[in-house]
């Protein structure tokens, strides 16, 4: 259940971060080698009864795209 809270928590903070002209991006693979490799845990001082649940990176983008590419519009079919 804490990885479920850990990625609503994530995704609220990457559309905060969004909001203030941040950029993010979500780490998946840091979960599995911080449970590989529990060094990782002492690094970054996470207590012994605690777990990694998630990583995102924050920061100012160094580029911002002004023209998203254009897409072909999809054919849908209702039923």
């Amino acid at each position: 259940m804490g990885g479920y809270h850990a990625n609503l928590a994530l995704h609220n903070a990457a559309l905060m971060a969004y909001s203030l002209g941040l950029g993010s991006v979500c780490i998946a693979s840091f979960v599995q080698v911080c449970e590989r490799d529990k060094s990782i845990q002492q690094l970054i001082k996470l207590p012994e009864n605690h777990k990694v649940y998630g990583a995102l990176v924050i920061g100012y983008p160094r580029f911002e795209f002004k023209k998203w590419p254009e897409r072909k519009t999809p054919k849908i079919t209702w039923l």
